[in-house]
């Protein structure tokens, strides 16, 4: 009978080459969050340093927005997946690709590491519906975990029998997880200023303009320009509203990149009428949504709508609108900015209105004036 050694050299260089690459991967990762401000930038490198770690070569990285509750991956490369999830969708919770493995995972909160046969009990049991493939090989998943809420997932996995993961690998997994939620919570913190910042300048560059403007139809031209290029948007209107004649007139607007004309239409059925009725602001994420709440529907099918109503007091000016061919595309930021939006133009439009009327008085005056001086 012999002892084993409690110090074998053979074993203790390989750990010590084991430990090394960890945290060069670990390095790797905190390195790029420091670096980039930008998560596109960020995801292959963590994808990069997996790989001399365990199996990686099928690697993706899921996000979960709270608000939206909805998932997005943004970061997927497989070998054998052909239905890749669009990386700017986002997914309902429970729906399309988020309903398979990566929302069991998010729910648990804690590490799966899954094969077929589980998959298949999992399935049976109704916790998930089987979305992509795992074949004769292993599915690991670790949670993103910042401050106890679950920010996203990151899921390495196999197709074979002659790769497994093992313990190791699950610990390995967790700890690279760990660093990935810490840098990814840093790097969306960035883009999140950044984004602030942008929509700061967009208020004050629209406020800027409209201080100098007076005439109706240049406020509507002004801020429908400033709103497309800040969003992108490629479908979009400013529809004025008439509180005396019921109408509303669409003064600005956008069909898939083309401008569009609407003839004027009565306060009805639609969802700017909506907008107006509530006067607050209306968000759908998806086209059964705008549906049920009475859109109406003509040409391209829009997933995603946001009215915002132009105020001033408790008068309804009209309506500020975006939408898109995305589902879940807009959030509680975007309609925040949108209303900041919608509300200064309210006052610069309320403000051309008087400066309309004023001048219309001053020509009547005048005239009035003439008449009177040609009868003297």
């Amino acid at each position: 009978m012999t002892a084993e050694h409690p110090a074998d050299p053979a074993k203790r260089v390989a750990e010590l080459e084991r430990e090394l690459r960890i945290q060069r991967a670990l390095v790797a990762i905190v390195d790029a969050a420091n670096r980039s401000d930008d998560l596109h930038a960020f995801y292959p490198v963590v994808h990069e340093a997996l790989k001399p770690l365990t199996h990686a070569t099928n690697c993706y990285i899921a996000l979960y927005d709270e608000a939206r509750h909805a998932i997005n991956f943004p970061y997927y490369a497989d070998e054998l997946e052909v239905d890749i999830p669009d990386p700017l969708a986002w997914a309902p919770f429970g729906a399309g690709d988020a309903r398979g493995l990566t929302a069991f995972l998010m729910r648990t909160g804690v590490p799966q590491l899954i094969d077929t046969a589980r998959a298949r009990e999992l399935e049976a049991a109704g916790e998930l519906v089987a979305v992509g493939l795992i074949a004769d090989g292993q599915w690991l998943g670790i949670p993103l975990i910042v401050e106890s809420r679950t920010i996203g997932a990151l899921v390495v996995q196999t197709y074979t029998a002659d790769r497994r993961y093992s313990p190791d690998d699950v610990a390995l997994m967790t700890v690279v997880g760990r660093s990935v939620a810490s840098a990814l919570a840093r790097v969306r913190a960035v883009e999140a200023s950044r984004e602030r910042t942008a929509q700061l300048t967009l208020v004050n560059e629209i406020g800027r303009g409209l201080a100098q403007q007076l005439e109706f139809d240049a406020i509507i031209e002004l801020v429908g320009e400033r709103v497309r290029e800040q969003f992108g948007a490629t479908s979009m209107f400013i529809a004025t509203y008439d509180a005396a004649t019921g109408m509303m007139t669409f003064r600005y607007e956008l069909d898939e990149g083309r401008r569009a004309f609407t003839d004027p239409i009565p306060l009805g059925a639609g969802l700017t009428s909506e907008v107006i009725r509530r006067r607050a602001p209306v968000r759908l994420g998806t086209y059964a949504e705008n549906v049920a709440l009475g859109a109406i529907v003509s040409g391209v099918r829009a997933e995603s709508w946001l009215g915002v109503p132009i105020l001033v007091a408790d008068e309804v000016l009209g309506v500020l609108a975006l939408e898109s061919l995305e589902q879940n595309k807009y959030d509680e930021s975007t309609e925040r900015l949108l209303a900041t939006v919608a509300s200064s133009m309210g006052v610069a439009l309320k403000n051309a209105r008087l400066f309309d009327e004023t001048k219309r008085l001053l020509t009547d005056a005048d005239e009035r004036a003439a008449e009177l001086a040609i009868i003297n």
